[in-house]
């Protein structure tokens, strides 16, 4: 096995430890690249607690240095999928609002030092054992958060979309289209766009 996949293997499995002492869990898969120098290398630990068909909670610590993509994510359900996983991110703004997140940085100067690994892992295990309470007793409210999060993000992409539009629509003297756009946004217009929705309607009075 190369050295890093080694590495990888020693530092995911530290510091996932709680999920098999303290919660009944079992690594299942240990997935690494087939040689040295294969690309773009990726490595992935997933755990699976199989004690109880109705639970088949599931946690994958993944990572493809070159990509700088460090994902671990876990869920309920088989096989792993958009609907059935929480990013660690997603269950950190639910269950800790405004927790900066500090586990993304460096992702490939960190690879291979299995000491610096660990450390970057165990600061995305410690999430989990922390505030995964409702996670592992498999609670569905957890699951409506989630829900209620992502469309949340949907609408504020949305809206940013709108804004951009509106702005592009102001720029240009496109009266009509920029009153439509800021008038859409409605109570989470900024004061700089409700002062640009009152001359945008003057101007285009003046244009009819």
């Amino acid at each position: 096995m190369p050295r890093t996949a080694e590495a990888f293997v020693q530092a995911g499995r530290s510091a996932l430890s709680f999920l098999e002492v303290k919660h009944g869990f079992v690594l299942v898969e240990t997935i690494l690249p087939p040689e040295a120098g294969a690309s773009p290398p990726f490595y992935q630990l997933t755990y699976r607690k199989m004690a109880s068909p109705a639970e088949n909670l599931f946690v994958c610590l993944s990572t493809a240095p070159h990509r700088l993509e460090l994902d671990f994510e876990f869920g309920c359900g088989w096989p792993p999928e958009y609907v059935n996983t929480i990013h660690v991110c997603e269950l950190l703004e639910i269950e800790s609002p405004g927790s900066p997140v500090m586990f993304a940085a460096d992702i490939y100067g960190r690879f291979g030092d299995v000491e610096r690994m660990t450390a970057q892992y165990c600061e995305m295990a410690n999430v989990l054992d922390r505030f995964g309470h409702r996670f592992f007793a498999n609670d569905r409210s957890l699951w409506e958060a989630v829900w209620q999060l992502r469309q949340l993000r949907i609408q504020q992409e949305s809206d940013q979309e709108t804004a951009r539009l509106a702005e592009s629509a102001f720029k240009r003297h496109e009266w009509r289209k920029a009153i439509e756009m800021l008038e859409s946004l409605g109570d989470k217009r900024t004061k700089l766009q409700n002062a640009q929705l009152q001359y945008a309607r003057k101007q285009d009075e003046r244009s009819a």
